[in-house]
């Protein structure tokens, strides 16, 4: 099995995803730079930009789940049906996903995809968390 390392970027400004081809990081000045691989795009300064990174598992409907992502997880535990909604990010070297109603303030994916079903429901930029 392999590891995708995909990207998808929320321009700020525009309030919208942008598509991706051939990204390229470069550091001008003192302002990194992406470009997009696509003419009609100019390279954009970094503040303008949210990068997420794609977590290489998908959700319980097979869409790509990534940091920023809010997502609902669910079990079945002694027959009660128990749910926590949290954001995806990446912290201390993996991801996991953060809520504010559990315990432990987090579930590691390791945890995640053993014990949970995982629905994402929207992601912090199109919600402006």
């Amino acid at each position: 099995m392999t590891n995708e390392v995909r990207f998808r970027v929320w321009d700020i400004k525009n309030k919208s995803w942008m598509s991706m081809c051939n990204v390229v990081m470069a550091l001008t000045g003192k302002e990194f730079y992406w470009n997009f691989g696509y003419e009609s795009l100019k390279d954009i300064p970094f503040k303008e930009i949210k990068i997420s990174q794609y977590t290489n598992v998908k959700d319980k409907n097979g869409k790509d789940i990534y940091e920023g992502d809010i997502v609902i997880c669910s079990m079945i535990y002694c027959k009660t049906k128990i749910e926590h909604r949290g954001i995806v990010v990446f912290e201390k070297g993996s991801f996991i996903v953060g809520s504010d109603t559990m315990v432990d303030k987090y579930i590691t994916f390791i945890e995640l995809f053993n014990e949970w079903d995982v629905e994402i429901v929207g992601n912090i930029y199109e919600r402006g968390e």
